[in-house]
């Protein structure tokens, strides 16, 4: 099965392999109003607030354990973009 796989993708740029699947879309760093990651009992996700997508909110789950390395990351990249 991975070896199928492999062959299915290989001559493939990663912009077809993203496109293959619906889920995946792009937002550009303009149209991000705001970032937050929200922290729950039991589960922790980024919160993304994008302007002109059609769910404007958008989450996305993460392990408690990267709650650190996320913060440092939009820190550096979205600093004007993350709420406390």
């Amino acid at each position: 099965m991975i070896d199928e796989r492999r062959l299915a993708f290989k001559d493939k740029t990663a912009d077809e392999i993203l496109a293959m699947q619906r889920a995946n879309f792009e937002v550009e760093y303009q149209n991000i109003v705001a970032v937050g990651i929200r922290k729950g009992l039991l589960t922790s996700s980024l919160e993304f607030v994008i302007e002109g997508h059609p769910d404007t909110k958008m989450s996305f789950w993460i392990e408690r354990n990267q709650i650190t390395e996320a913060k440092e990351v939009l820190r550096k990249f979205l600093p004007n973009k993350l709420s406390a």
